[in-house]
């Protein structure tokens, strides 16, 4: 699936996978990918798909928090099982941060500009964060991604989690 070009002529994204299907969204956008075993549970009844806190370290201490979103269910409406392999990916974008429940990592790759397209409109909410599509080579899948903005404009449309999220 990995297009080899150069920086100027393509976009570096992200990949994971959620379920079976295959995501992606700008590299730019992470900060890291941690363990899901690190998620705290929390009681955060604000919203079905925050599914506890993860304490983010720098210089060997704890330095803040992030909430964590279930991304499976925010896409399908289903809560996502943790396995060994599920991690969470930190995104920041502005000036807010959270993390992102997924199934399993997949990889960073440069991916020529022409093979990202427009994705067709889609009802509900994965209408709004999917907006774009990569094309694998024939007979491969199309991954599907992810707007950063509007994912975080969603999750962090609560203004207690909005609130939180620009404390952290």
């Amino acid at each position: 699936l990995l297009t080899e070009v150069s920086a100027t002529e393509g976009q570096e994204m992200a990949t994971f996978f959620v379920g079976p299907s295959l995501f992606a969204l700008k590299a730019t956008s992470v900060c890291e990918a941690l363990p899901a075993s690190a998620i705290a549970p929390v009681s955060a009844s604000r919203q079905p798909y925050c599914v506890g806190t993860l304490a983010l370290k720098a210089h060997g201490s704890i330095s803040s928090y992030v909430w964590v979103f279930d991304l499976g269910q925010l896409l399908s409406g289903k809560a996502s099982a943790q396995t060994p392999q599920s991690q969470v990916i930190v995104l920041r974008h502005g000036e807010q941060s959270v993390g992102l429940l997924v199934s399993e990592l997949h990889g960073v790759g440069l991916f020529a500009q022409q093979r990202i397209v427009k994705a067709p409109s889609l009802p509900g909410t994965a209408g709004k964060l999917i907006t774009h599509l990569i094309k694998g080579h024939p007979g491969q899948t199309l991954i599907q991604c992810l707007d950063v903005g509007q994912l975080m404009s969603m999750l962090c449309r609560h203004p207690a989690l909005a609130m939180e999220a620009l404390a952290a």
